[in-house]
């Protein structure tokens, strides 16, 4: 899954069925939702399995594999 919303990946992964998708590569926008919800985002992929990709994840793009 690849996406860059502008600030709707927040809203799209708060209740999203992601048992199919085993990569998602997204921009990140916390300068417009806040530094809160994307951490919530990214704690809830955590939470569902997903693992950060260190490795090609920075400036803004967030890289997420299980």
């Amino acid at each position: 899954l690849i996406c860059d919303i502008e600030g709707g990946e927040v809203d799209l992964f708060i209740d999203a069925d992601l048992a199919g998708i085993r990569l998602i590569i997204m921009e990140t926008h916390n300068w417009a939702v806040g530094s809160q919800a994307t951490d919530a985002m990214m704690r809830g992929l955590i939470i569902n399995g997903f693992n950060v990709d260190l490795h090609h994840s920075g400036d803004g793009i967030a890289v997420l594999y299980r």
